[in-house]
């Protein structure tokens, strides 16, 4: 008898561009479990080699879909979703019964791309996903890493292997936070709901406010399971005589980096900023920063930067303030390594960020529309002030990792959670 299965579902990992880099603590814990694990990327674009993971293990393999053409996948995907007209005419009475939606045209085209996807993606899982792989397991467990198309047809692959290989499968999903936790447009009225609800056994927000979005969208089994991060030695305290802000995020517009360099630009003493993370609009916040930033803002937007490299900086400079000024997010690994590394982090209030940054405590809270003059008074007075208050700032961002956002703690008890099958609980 062969060992049980895992098969994860991704986007694009272990391709690069790394876009899930974090499932790398994840996939350590896992690895040591005693199965099989098939790592399945499906994403159209992406490098044909895979950036450094850890994949050594000989329990670890990986099967990149191979995608077929847009016009051929909304054909078989159209199959596919008529085969399962009753969960689409669901879905399509919950969106003209939901009084709260302003634009149902665009639910209704979003839930029928869901379905379409879904279906074009399950084909391409019973089609590329090797026999030899399935056949002969004790158990097969499936893992969709987002609470997306991919999921649904997660779903539909459970249902076929149950068919086919007569064995027990389970099923989940995790939910991050934009574009498959929260769908602006959808709120409420997830697509292919009764889908996901007969065929997955659990899905594993990675926040409580992520829980509580999901149980209001009708998802019927959803738990929290935190993501986490490395620990890292206890920096020291801060000793910068010009403060140094640090930031880590692509750069798109959700992230809103040009945001940051407006903010520091009200600042009028002097104070260095770091930014790590490259993106679509990285151009745009550099012609912004060469324009508007004064002299006294030393500023460097490094691009993208290897993770052990970052991880190095914030060692060596122990910076003073880390900052996230996100229209729309999760919960950041981002913030997590910066608290894992002692800097209070300043962020917007939005997803769940709010669960990991206490006003106050370990950093600042800011609204998403904050008014950059107010926040740049509120920042200097921590950067320039007491130099007690931010060692008891510090100490909190530790702690905060500590209790809720150890790798160790969250990846090893969710490790158990997924393989087991055991009882729902909270990590």
């Amino acid at each position: 008898m062969k060992k049980d299965l895992l098969i994860i579902f991704t986007f694009k990992y272990p391709f690069e561009p790394p876009t899930e880099q974090f499932l790398d603590d994840e996939l350590r814990f896992l690895a040591d479990e005693d199965l099989d694990i098939l790592l399945v990327p499906s994403a159209r674009e992406r490098k044909d080699s895979p950036y450094p993971f850890p994949g050594t293990k000989p329990n670890i393999s990986v099967r990149a879909i191979k995608r077929s053409s847009p016009a051929g996948e909304a054909f078989f995907g159209l199959l596919s979703a008529l085969k399962h007209v009753g969960h689409l005419r669901d879905d399509i009475r919950r969106i003209r019964k939901a009084a709260h939606l302003q634009g149902k045209s665009y639910a209704l085209k979003e839930t029928l791309k869901d379905y379409i996807q879904a279906g074009a993606l399950f084909r391409h899982f019973a089609k590329q996903i090797p026999d030899e792989v399935l056949r002969g397991r004790n158990r097969i467990i499936l893992y969709s890493y987002w609470l997306n198309p991919a999921a649904s047809a997660a779903a539909l692959f459970k249902k076929h292997l149950k068919k086919r290989y007569a064995v027990p499968v389970t099923a989940y999903a995790r939910a991050h936070g934009e574009g498959d936790l929260y769908r602006k447009g959808m709120e409420h009225c997830r697509p292919c709901l009764k889908l996901l609800n007969e065929e997955l056994d659990a899905v594993f927000p990675i926040s409580r406010g992520g829980q509580e979005t999901l149980i209001q969208d009708g998802i019927l089994r959803a738990e929290t399971h935190r993501l986490g991060v490395k620990k890292q030695a206890p920096f020291p305290a801060s000793a910068h005589s010009v403060p140094l802000v640090v930031s880590c995020s692509v750069v798109n517009g959700n992230k809103r980096v040009e945001k940051i360099a407006e903010l520091l630009s009200r600042i009028p003493r002097e104070i260095r900023w770091v930014h790590f993370g490259g993106g679509e609009t990285e151009q745009r916040v550099r012609s912004y920063c060469e324009k508007h930033l004064p002299e006294n803002v030393f500023w460097e937007l490094r691009g993208w930067t290897a993770h052990d490299a970052i991880m190095d900086f914030y060692r060596e400079e122990s910076p003073d303030l880390f900052l996230n000024v996100s229209r729309v997010e999760g919960i950041p690994v981002s913030i997590m390594e910066a608290m894992s590394c002692s800097i209070p982090c300043a962020a917007t209030d939005t997803g769940a960020s709010g669960e990991i940054v206490s006003d106050g405590r370990n950093g600042f809270l800011l609204p998403v529309e904050f008014d950059p003059d107010e926040t740049a008074r509120k920042l200097s007075g921590y950067l320039f002030g007491d130099e007690q208050e931010k060692a008891r700032m510090r100490q909190e961002a530790r702690a905060t990792f500590e209790q809720d956002y150890d790798a160790a703690v969250n990846y090893a008890a969710f490790a158990r959670r997924l393989v087991s099958g055991g009882e729902a609980h909270e990590t």
